[in-house]
């Protein structure tokens, strides 16, 4: 993939992650790119500096993901799946596990299904986003991170992982969690 080296991106910096191989364009929009299970750039996860999110138009996603640390997977270690860069980039940098990102709840399910075909022994733990303020309001709504997350790990045999927070507390990811707590509290 073309663009610029990451390193010093304002959005990773923001989030203090590292790049983990991802580009950036002229502007410093991270790209983040969506394969298929060949291997693919099928799509672009575009991040503005202040966190805004776009895919290419007219691009799918679903079933689509991106893997960090392709090289390190193996029956004998788990495989994460989580939603997002920023989350997915904490988590690798935190348990240096391989890590495939789904990019939303919706996409987790797909994204766990080519994985088995992929790598049909390794185990998958979906490091869920937990929602916790939705159920909430009124009407209150789902907690879909969790309910989406526990979709998947029941259709290929894996677990959930999901980041606890007070009623009171915004958080909703792991970076949130490992923002709260502390990165060796995970």
């Amino acid at each position: 993939m073309r663009g610029l080296d990451a390193t010093g991106n304002a959005y990773l910096a923001r989030k203090g992650v590292l790049p983990h191989g991802m580009r950036q364009d002229a502007t410093g929009k991270l790209l983040v790119p969506l394969k298929d299970e060949r291997g693919w750039i099928r799509n672009l996860r575009i991040i503005d500096p202040d966190g805004g999110k776009i895919f290419l138009p007219d691009g799918r996603t679903h079933g689509y993901f991106t893997l960090l640390g392709a090289q390190e997977v193996s029956p004998r270690r788990p495989l994460l799946v989580a939603e997002g860069f920023a989350t997915a980039a904490a988590l690798r940098e935190m348990l240096g596990l391989p890590l495939a990102i789904a990019f939303n709840s919706g996409n987790l399910l797909p994204v766990a299904l080519e994985l088995k075909g992929r790598y049909l022994s390794v185990r998958q733990v979906f490091a869920a986003d937990n929602d916790h303020h939705l159920p909430q309001r009124d009407p209150p709504l789902p907690n879909v991170g969790k309910k989406k997350a526990q979709e998947a790990a029941t259709a290929v045999g894996g677990l959930v992982l999901l980041p606890e927070f007070a009623p009171h507390q915004e958080g909703t990811d792991w970076l949130d969690f490992a923002d709260t707590y502390g990165p060796n509290v995970t």
